[in-house]
């Protein structure tokens, strides 16, 4: 019985591991990050049935609290995430058209049914509202959708 707990445990550590290295690794790494934690699965788990002595119980986890704190913390890092992923979206689009934006940041909400959406996009433009403002507003139009747009721009409206 102490086999199967052991294993049990390995696969608990193990997934939670590959989740952890999958929401923090790059987009482009994730197919061969998958293969590596797969071989590593297989190397502890086949240890573990062929009688290694592979045992946890030297490994301190920190307390992460209750059940619904640790959903709470990687909901907050999984919308972090997409938060970042959309700023530089919004800075692809910018830079495209010849809009001279930076800090560009990118706000999403959550609602009771868990679909996310954005909420605000800001940022700073360096120039001045009469040659960036509609044309930035037209861009988030058509390519985001109706939200709150906060801009500040570097110099003001007439041309100084």
């Amino acid at each position: 019985m102490s086999t199967i707990m052991n294993i049990s445990a390995a696969i608990c550590v193990l997934s939670l591991l590959h989740t952890i290295i999958a929401l923090l690794s790059p987009e482009r790494f994730r197919r061969q990050l998958g293969i590596v934690m797969s071989i590593i699965s297989a190397l502890v788990i086949g240890s573990m049935v062929l009688g290694a002595d592979i045992s946890f119980d030297d490994i301190e986890l920190p307390d992460t609290g209750t059940f619904e704190q640790s959903y709470e913390k990687a909901n907050e890092l999984v919308v972090q995430e997409l938060e970042d992923r959309l700023s530089e979206f919004v800075s692809k689009l910018m830079n495209e058209q010849g809009i001279p934006a930076e800090k560009i940041s990118v706000k999403t909400t959550i609602d009771e049914s868990r679909s996310i959406s954005i909420s605000e996009v800001s940022m700073t433009v360096n120039g001045s509202k009469e040659v960036y403002g509609e044309k930035i507003t037209d861009i988030i139009k058509s390519e985001i959708g109706k939200v709150k747009l906060t801009l500040e721009y570097s110099e003001e409206e007439n041309g100084e």
